[in-house]
C-alpha cells in the first residue's frame, strides 16, 4: 500500500504541472482518465512472472492434442499436393517456395471431448527433422529458416493465453525414408483486416477492434520472451470470420529471446523518456515500439498514416525518401505523423561519408508569421538542428496541419564543426522542401491517447501499454452490429 500511496504522490504531482503547462481550464485528456490504481500496481511483473504463474495452464494446451493426431495422416498430408494458405504466416512463407507443406488435419473423431471446429488442426510440415547442420540449406529449409520455424512455435505457445494469437499445440517429428517435423496450430478461419479499412471513429467496430489490437499487444510484452524484428502493420492483423469478434496478429517475425542471459541482467521495466537508446534495456524498448506501433496501426485503421514502415529499421520512424519528385512537388503528410529524412538523392554516394548538414525549419513563406507546422521531436522551440551524413536524422514530428519548408544546407564536414553562423561559411548545396501537412479528422480524444504513444514529445513521457489499456475509450466487449 505504502509503494502504491508514493506512486500516486508522483502521479498527482505530473498531473499538476499538466495542468500548470496547459491552463487550470484544459487538462490532458489522457492523463485525467487513464491512470488505475490496480494496473499500476501490477506493473512490474514481466513476462517471467506471467510464465512461471500460468506454467501448468501453456503446458496443458500445448499438449492438447498429444495422441490425437496419428503420423501416417502427417505423412500423407506430406506426400499430397494439396496446399491451404498459410494465413497466420506461422511457416514465414515457406510454402510458397515448396520448402514446407500445410494442410489442415482432423483428430480421431471418437473423441467426444472436442468440439467440431477444435477437431481441426493446422499443421506445417518441414523436412527434414534433422534441419541444423553446416550446409546452407538442408532439404530446401535454410537454416535460417529452421531457426525461424522454431521461433514462431516456442513465442506461440508461451502465447497459448491470447486469444490473439492462434494456440501452438508443439511439433511431431518422424525418422525415417520420409523424415519431417510438423508444427500444430489452431485453425481459424479469418479474414485480413486491411480488406476492411479505412473505418470511421464513429464506427464501433474501430473502438472495438482497436481495443483488441492493444490487448494484443500487452500480452505479446506481457506474456512472450520474444523480441519483435521487423515493424508491424495492418497487414499483420486479421479478424475471424463470419463473427468478427476475434482479431488475431498474423506474420509476426520473431527475433531474439530476451531470456538469454546477456539481455536478462538488465532486463527491468521502469519508464524511459527515450523512444531508443542502445544503453536502454530491451524490454523497455520492446514495450517503447508496441506502444509507438499501436499508434501507427490505429492511425492506419483510420486512414491517416501515409508514412510507410521500414520492415528492418531499428527504431519505429521512418525516414523520408528525398527524391526528385519530393524536392520539385514536396512531400504531403497527416499531422501527428513523425518521420526523419535520408540524404538529398542528387548527393554522391562517395559524397556521404564527408558532407554535413545544417536543417531549418521555415514557415510556408517568407511573409507568414505563423509558426511551422512541423517541429523537432522533443525540441518545439528548436528551428534548426544539425546532421552528419550518414547518421540518421533528427526526427521531426508534423504537429498540426498546414505547410511548412525546410532549409537543407550541405557543408564539407572538415568545415562543419566551425560553422558558427550562416554567414561564416559558404554551403556547398542549399535545397528547400516543402511539407503539406493534412488535417486529422479524430476527436480530442483519440488525438489525445495517439500524441501519448509518442516519446519525449512536447514535454510528455511516453505512456506504458497498461496505461493506454486502462483507457476507458477503448471496447473490450464485442459490439451488437458485430453480434447480428
Amino acid at each position: 500500500m505504502e509503494k502504491i500511496a508514493r506512486r500516486l504522490s508522483a502521479l498527482a504531482d505530473e498531473a499538476e504541472r499538466n495542468v500548470n503547462k496547459r491552463g487550470s481550464d484544459e487538462p490532458d485528456p489522457f492523463w485525467n482518465l487513464a491512470y488505475r490504481a490496480e494496473d499500476l500496481s501490477s506493473e512490474e511483473n514481466d513476462f517471467r512472472t506471467f510464465q512461471d504463474e500460468h506454467s501448468s495452464e501453456i503446458a496443458r494446451l500445448r499438449t492438447r492434442y498429444d495422441g490425437k493426431i496419428s503420423s501416417k495422416l502427417i505423412v500423407s498430408a506430406f506426400k499430397s499436393k494439396t496446399r491451404i494458405r498459410d494465413v497466420f504466416g506461422v511457416g514465414h512463407d515457406l510454402d510458397r517456395s515448396g520448402a514446407l507443406r500445410t494442410c489442415v488435419l482432423s483428430t480421431d473423431a471418437s473423441d467426444d471431448l472436442l468440439s467440431d471446429h477444435e477437431r481441426l488442426v493446422f499443421v506445417v510440415i518441414a523436412a527434414p527433422s534433422c534441419g541444423v547442420s553446416n550446409n546452407a540449406t538442408t532439404g530446401g529449409v535454410s537454416v535460417g529458416s529452421w531457426r525461424d520455424l522454431l521461433r514462431s512455435q516456442i513465442a506461440h505457445q508461451q502465447l497459448n493465453l491470447s486469444s490473439h494469437f492462434p494456440e501452438a499445440y508443439g511439433m511431431r517429428s518422424r525418422s525415417g525414408v520420409r523424415d519431417h517435423t510438423a508444427f500444430l496450430y489452431e485453425h481459424v478461419r479469418c479474414k485480413r483486416l486491411q480488406d476492411m479499412l479505412p473505418l470511421k471513429e464513429a464506427d464501433s467496430r474501430f473502438r472495438f477492434w482497436s481495443g483488441q489490437l492493444l490487448q494484443a499487444l500487452c500480452h505479446i510484452h506481457r506474456q512472450c520472451s520474444y523480441d519483435i524484428s521487423e515493424s508491424l502493420s495492418v497487414d499483420n492483423v486479421a479478424v475471424s470470420t463470419p463473427d468478427q469478434g476475434r482479431l488475431m496478429m498474423t506474420h509476426i517475425k520473431w527475433g531474439r529471446d530476451l531470456r538469454d542471459a546477456t539481455a536478462a541482467k538488465r532486463i527491468k521495466i521502469h519508464r524511459k523518456t527515450s523512444p531508443y537508446c542502445p544503453g536502454e534495456c530491451p524490454l523497455c524498448r520492446r514495450q517503447s515500439i508496441l506502444t509507438h506501433t499501436f499508434a501507427v496501426l490505429v492511425r492506419q485503421m483510420l486512414g491517416i498514416e501515409s508514412i510507410p514502415q521500414h520492415p528492418c529499421s531499428p527504431f519505429p520512424f521512418e525516414a523520408l525518401h528525398l527524391d526528385e519528385t519530393a524536392m520539385r512537388d514536396g512531400l504531403t503528410m497527416y499531422e501527428g505523423e513523425a518521420f526523419g529524412l535520408r540524404p538529398p538523392a542528387s548527393v554522391p554516394l562517395s559524397m556521404i561519408p564527408v558532407v554535413a548538414c545544417e536543417m531549418s525549419i521555415m514557415s510556408e513563406s517568407e511573409e507568414s508569421e505563423e509558426l511551422p507546422c512541423i517541429e523537432f521531436f522533443g525540441s518545439e522551440h528548436c528551428t534548426q538542428m544539425r546532421w552528419c551524413f550518414p547518421d540518421r536524422s533528427p526526427l521531426l514530428v508534423a504537429s498540426r496541419h498546414g505547410r511548412a519548408r525546410i532549409r537543407l544546407r550541405l557543408f564539407v564536414k572538415s568545415d562543419f564543426p566551425s560553422i558558427a553562423s550562416s554567414a561564416t561559411s559558404d554551403p556547398i548545396a542549399t535545397y528547400i522542401v516543402k511539407f503539406f501537412v493534412n488535417e486529422s479528422n479524430v476527436s480530442d480524444t483519440v488525438r489525445s491517447i495517439l500524441s501519448v504513444c509518442i516519446a519525449n514529445h512536447a514535454g510528455r513521457r511516453q505512456a506504458t501499454l497498461p496505461e493506454l489499456r486502462a483507457h476507458p475509450y477503448f471496447l473490450m466487449t464485442k459490439p451488437d452490429a458485430l453480434s447480428k
